[in-house]
This record gives structure tokens, C-alpha cells and sequence, in this order.
């Protein structure tokens, strides 16, 4: 149960009202579906974080060329 914590605490961060279809989703589906849509949440996560690690690293490099 603790998965459940994690994904209420991602899911308020997504647009336009589908955090509670993608709630009311994930409680008639199956566990293994559901392990499915987590690991497809952190993936973003990660990938979000990796773009902004190289947006913060590509900055920090023209920063030092110009001088």
C-alpha cells in the first residue's frame, strides 16, 4: 500500500483533471497493471530530471564561456 502514497502525491502535478480519472483508473484495474502505470510515472520522473540536469549543466557551460 505504500505505492499509493507515492502516486497520490505524483498525480496532483498532472493537468487538465486527469489525476482523478487516472485515480478511479488504477482502483478497478489489477495490481500488475497498476505496477505498470507506477513504473511508467517514476520513468518520467527520471527523465524529467535528467532534461533538467542537462538544461542546468548546458547553462552552467555557456555561463563559464562567456567569461
Amino acid at each position: 500500500m505504500k505505492i499509493w502514497g507515492e502516486l497520490i502525491q505524483v498525480l496532483p502535478r498532472t493537468r487538465n483533471g486527469s489525476a482523478a480519472l487516472f485515480r478511479r483508473f488504477a482502483i478497478i484495474t489489477s495490481a500488475s497493471v497498476y505496477d505498470v502505470f507506477e513504473t511508467v510515472i517514476v520513468l518520467m520522473e527520471i527523465w524529467r530530471s535528467f532534461l533538467l540536469f542537462r538544461l542546468l549543466h548546458f547553462m552552467a557551460v555557456e555561463q563559464l564561456q562567456l567569461g
